[in-house]
Parts: structure tokens; C-alpha cells; sequence
């Protein structure tokens, strides 16, 4: 996640016009609502990493161009997967899909109530009995998740995009995407090439 959410940054911050900066925010809110769609939920939440993140927030002349509609769509993609409620949304949105549904779910969200369990319920009674009421739970959380395994997904993979994410540079620090959004939003298309990807690492 933290790689996918880096690289839609990085893509985000080598256009230096604000007009064009505008257009990839609104390409990568699309992007967004298709993987919704797919209910590639892992996916929906890379693009709303990035476009949360404190570094494209900073590039307030680029949102200013995004029309309101595709704003709207991001309210509705950030609604969908809102931290309120402990991602009351998403997992009414899960629970109401058929197991024959394609969907790539968040499984940190599976993992932090498979640890929540874990440290709530103990695995044995007072009594000293296996506590079932503990591995079921458990079990219903992980099979939540692996119900899906029996769908798949019947889209074809195009090689060239693959290859072109995985070998993309991922421009890294906080402090200096701070600075190069910065740089984006005083100066604009000013900016020269001088910030080029060797000194942005």
C-alpha cells in the first residue's frame, strides 16, 4: 500500500502546471471509483492515501481546478471507506456481497480484529475448556476474507502497465515532498528540471 499510495505522489508532483497537476488528481479520482467498482477496496484506498496525504493537499491551485463533481466522487470514495464507526461503510459493503462477488478486500482491517480478538479473548475458560466462542469468531473473520477466493476476476493482464508500476521511481521523504509541493505551489511551471529524480529520493 505505502509503495502504490507513494507512486501516485510521485506521478502527481513531476507535473509542475497546475492545470495538468488538476487533470492527473481528477485521472487518479477516476481510477479511484473504477477500483471501486471492481471492489478492489485495497486498491480504492492507495488512491486515497496519496491524494490525503499532507503533500498533495499542499497543491491547493490544482485542487482549486478540480470541478466540483470530481470532488464529490472523492467525498464519496473517502465516505466509503471513512475510519468512522471502525470502517462501518466498508464492512456493510462487504458483508452484503455474495461469495460468487470478485473483491480484493483491506486486510489490515482483517488483521487488526483478528489481533483485537486475540487480546480481548483469552483462548481458554476459567474452567480450563478450549473457549469455542473465541476460535469461532476467529474463524468467521478469516473466512469473511476467504470467501472471496472462490471469485475471480476475468480481466486480462496488460504486461507493459505492469512493468511500467514496478519499475517506476517512488520519490521518498517526507520532508522533501513537502518541499518539492511547496516549490510546485509558489512557482508553478517555473520550476526547472533542477529537481530532477536523482536529488529526490
Amino acid at each position: 500500500t505505502n509503495k502504490m499510495a507513494g507512486w501516485v505522489v510521485t506521478e502527481i508532483l513531476r507535473e509542475k502546471n497546475p492545470q495538468t497537476v488538476s487533470e492527473l488528481i481528477i485521472k487518479f479520482i477516476n481510477i479511484g471509483m473504477e477500483l471501486s467498482e471492481m471492489r478492489n477496496y485495497n486498491g480504492v484506498m492507495n488512491v486515497l492515501t496519496a491524494l490525503h496525504s499532507a503533500t498533495i493537499s499542499r497543491l491547493k491551485s490544482a485542487w482549486a481546478l478540480v470541478p466540483n463533481q470530481k470532488k464529490k466522487d472523492f467525498d464519496d470514495l473517502t465516505d466509503g471507506l471513512s475510519l468512522l464507526g471502525h470502517y462501518k461503510n466498508y464492512r456493510e459493503a462487504l458483508k452484503g456481497l455474495p461469495p460468487s462477488t470478485p473483491c480484493i478486500p483491506l486486510i489490515p482491517v482483517t488483521c487488526s480484529d483478528l489481533n483485537g480478538l486475540g487480546e480481548v479473548l483469552e483462548s481458554v475458560t476459567e474452567q480450563g475448556w478450549i473457549n469455542w466462542d473465541k476460535h469461532a469468531k476467529v474463524a468467521n473473520h478469516i473466512w469473511s476474507v476467504k470467501r472471496f477466493m472462490r471469485a475471480r476476476y476475468i480481466y486480462k493482464q496488460v504486461d507493459e502497465v505492469l512493468d511500467y508500476i514496478k519499475t517506476a521511481d517512488v520519490w521518498e521523504g517526507e520532508k522533501t515532498l513537502a518541499a518539492v509541493a511547496k516549490l510546485r505551489e509558489t512557482f508553478g511551471p517555473r520550476v526547472s528540471g533542477q529537481l530532477g529524480s536523482d536529488s529526490i529520493k
